[in-house]
């Protein structure tokens, strides 16, 4: 069984009655009254409360009264010249901008100059932490005394073989280790 739009079944007799909101709904509750009526109905004395209320003797809006009148000066002018200047926010740039790259790496001590300054070929412009290259060095040094004392002991055996190998005192160079053999023969 189907209801039309305006229908409301009740729940005890299942009759069917018209009502002027109801669509779908089910008849609750005491008095014969549709939800969807109930709620009308309370809307509907709201806003009746609401104009009742907006219509009683309330206070007129108070209108804003007009700002006094503002004086104003007159100034007579004059013919004078003027110098024709500007100003703007901006960053400058010079007109020759050196690009500074560094041929070691290293940690900076010291800038020897100031931003802006006039700077000349040949300046020292920073001061790089010698330590890291100061042990390379120290120990480039080293591998070179090392080496030279290897020759230095080279020679001393090569001297001191030479007339042994003319006896046949000793083996010939030839049947001797390559290396002792390449610092024979010098």
């Amino acid at each position: 069984m189907s209801l039309e739009l305006g229908e409301c079944q009740t729940e005890k007799s299942g009759r069917r009655v018209r009502a002027a909101a109801c669509s779908r709904r089910r008849w609750k509750g005491r008095g014969g009254l549709c939800r969807i009526m109930r709620a009308g109905l309370a809307v509907a004395a709201l806003a009746a409360m609401m104009l009742a209320d907006a219509g009683c003797g309330g206070e007129k809006p108070q209108t804003a009264t007009p700002p006094p009148a503002m004086t104003v000066g007159v100034v007579k002018s004059i013919q004078m010249d003027v110098p024709a200047r500007a100003e703007w926010v901006a960053s400058l740039e010079g007109y020759t901008n050196a690009q500074i790259q560094a041929q070691v790496s290293g940690y900076l001590i010291r800038q020897n100059y100031q931003e802006g300054s006039y700077v000349h070929q040949g300046d020292v412009l920073f001061e790089i932490d010698p330590r890291p290259f100061q042990a390379v060095l120290d120990q480039a040094k080293a591998q070179l005394a090392q080496a030279q004392a290897q020759l230095y002991l080279a020679d001393v055996n090569v001297k001191r073989d030479t007339p042994l190998v003319k006896q046949r005192a000793i083996a010939h160079p030839d049947t001797a280790n390559p290396s002792e053999r390449r610092n024979f023969l010098g």
